[in-house]
């Protein structure tokens, strides 16, 4: 009896995680599209050098995933300085994590690029998730 009510009580917040889980899933489509757009205005119309129209366009993608994943995903309403420096590091934390996975797949064991690639990309996601849900828009 006590397994039921204790899996009753936590559905709300299991159903909550799925909810945030898909609406992250949009955000990072989103910025995706943004940062393919903003590289292409940068690059191909505004003739910006490839690397800086390249470094901006994550830029760009960062800074929508911030406010969307923020006020949209996990429905934080504060305004702190604390957010903005958590989300870097969850970044910086879950780009280099697949980077490196990444590169070793490709380069160690040999895997398929674009096999090694979505692995990495995986491990992204969630860590970016988890991240920004347990650290950075905590309540």
């Amino acid at each position: 009896m006590n397994f039921i009510k204790r899996v009753f009580k936590e559905r709300p917040k299991t159903v909550k995680s799925i909810e945030q889980a898909v609406k992250f899933g949009f955000v990072g489509v989103l910025n995706t599209a943004v940062g393919w757009l903003s590289f292409f205005v940068l690059f191909y119309l505004l003739h910006i050098e490839f690397r800086i129209a390249n470094a901006l366009s994550y830029l760009f993608g960062l800074i929508n995933s911030f406010f969307f994943n923020k006020l949209w995903t996990f429905k934080s309403k504060e305004y702190k300085v604390s957010e903005v420096v958590w989300f870097i590091v969850v970044f910086l934390v879950a780009f280099s994590l697949q980077y490196y996975v990444s590169v070793f797949l490709k380069e160690r064991l040999k895997f398929y690029p674009m096999i090694a690639y979505v692995i990495g990309n995986i491990i992204y996601i969630v860590i970016g998730f988890v991240g920004n849900k347990l650290i950075t828009f905590r309540k």
